[in-house]
């Protein structure tokens, strides 16, 4: 009787309207106080989740430095083979973090030792996932990992880091839950589908005046987790989505989903789909006269969507991580000297890369050439200034930066 009298006193210290937490912090991951979970009630359980960063509390940082090292190894663990979507954004990582190694290099390395790439390929299959970062681990030694863009994968590494105590670093994956494991080896420098929902939410409903939504979605976890975030807000604003169509991976043929949006009375089609996917399935929309309006995510922002769609891409609208169109010295330098050593553009998975090996660049240097210690240097930031643009982490050490947004005007896109 006792405790459950302590238990309700406790609930009952969180309830009142002016609680500590509630007052000082913002709300978790930064989300709309329109758009917040039980927002009609007062929910003390929702309000003190991820108040505190994850804590590693066991030994390692007295270990001392290796001796003798000829390189300081640092792992990519990222898609990398064929002509995929996720493997085209795999080779910009790649080449962002490599630009990052070799200036640094060029300025010295670490106390004179050269920082290594080790590249692993994100073949997207667990018992592979484990493996690889295991081998990254004990065979290769890196001091870190950098990767993936596939939430899967990115989930096996990161318990496996937790056996490891490997310092993680993610970009490309947009899960929330990624850094909602507690597991307290991995940050992520990308903003997650959390911001990419609530500003694709405030733009179709209270911008755009649009209300019936019909979403086409890919049958994997891109699309499974994805969506989830943006159809709670648009419930909690009234809108709740009257169509949620799934599609496989590797379909073609797009008739039978478009046939039930085009029969319902969707004023607007959201598509949670990766470049290529998309282009077709849009290709398709217009050519069967539907004239919606057309949102997406990141993903899309790819010449290789432009290509795909045609002229069916004109008007889409799009989220993306950054603005590549910013006139910021960071990232205009970063533009040429990326430009001057790949013969091609950066975009947002070799800035992000880029920052992100910065990122721990910096902390090694502060820490040592201690996976321990490292660890605690990056669970130190709580913003970073990069060519990116800004990242603010929150407690679970997620960025929570808000994405920008993409218009697609004669055949190009336009960023807002």
């Amino acid at each position: 009787m006792r405790r459950s009298l302590l238990v309700l006193a406790l609930l009952l210290a969180y309830a009142g309207p002016g609680n500590a937490y509630e007052d000082a912090e913002p709300a978790y991951g930064r989300t709309p106080t329109e758009m917040k979970p039980y927002g009609k009630w007062d929910s003390p359980p929702y309000r003190i989740l991820f108040t505190t960063a994850p804590q590693y509390r066991g030994s390692g940082r007295e270990d001392p430095e290796p001796e003798g090292l000829k390189t300081v190894r640092i792992g990519l663990f990222a898609p990398l083979e064929g002509t995929t979507d996720d493997a085209e954004a795999g080779r910009a990582m790649r080449d962002g973090i490599s630009l990052a190694l070799e200036e640094t290099n060029a300025a010295g390395g670490y106390k004179g030792i050269p920082f290594e790439l080790v590249v692993k390929n994100d073949q997207f299959l667990w018992g592979t996932a484990s493996k690889v970062n295991v081998d990254l681990a004990y065979r290769d030694k890196v001091w870190a990992v950098i990767g993936s863009m596939d939430s899967d994968s990115t989930h096996i590494a990161i318990r496996t880091a937790l056996k490891t105590h490997l310092p993680f670093i993610n970009v490309g994956a947009n899960s929330p839950d990624i850094t909602e494991t507690n597991i307290p080896w991995v940050i992520r420098c990308n903003p997650d589908d959390r911001q990419t929902s609530y500003l694709l939410v405030r733009h179709i409903f209270d911008e755009k005046k649009l209300s019936r939504v019909a979403v086409l979605r890919s049958a994997d976890r891109y699309g499974r987790t994805g969506i989830i975030e943006f159809r709670d807000a648009a419930r909690r604003l009234g809108h709740p989505l009257p169509l949620e169509i799934l599609f496989k991976l590797d379909a073609e043929d797009f008739s039978s989903q478009l046939e039930r949006i085009q029969a319902s009375d969707a004023q607007v089609v959201v598509l949670w789909a990766k470049a290529r996917s998309a282009g077709r399935i849009l290709k398709q929309l217009r050519a069967r006269g539907m004239k919606q309006p057309v949102f997406a995510t990141d993903r899309i922002v790819t010449p290789a969507f432009l290509a795909a769609a045609g002229e069916a891409a004109e008007g889409v609208t799009a989220t993306y991580w950054m603005n590549p169109e910013s006139a910021g010295p960071r990232w205009t330098g970063f533009q040429e000297r990326f430009r001057a050593r790949f013969d091609r553009e950066a975009d947002a998975f070799s800035a992000y890369a880029f920052d992100a090996a910065r990122l721990l660049l910096e902390a090694i240097g502060r820490a040592g050439l201690n996976r321990v210690r490292i660890r605690d240097e990056l669970f130190a930031f709580r913003s970073y200034s990069g060519v990116s643009g800004s990242m603010t982490f929150d407690k679970t050490q997620n960025n929570v930066a808000s994405p920008v947004l993409a218009h697609v005007e004669h055949g190009h896109f336009v960023f807002h």
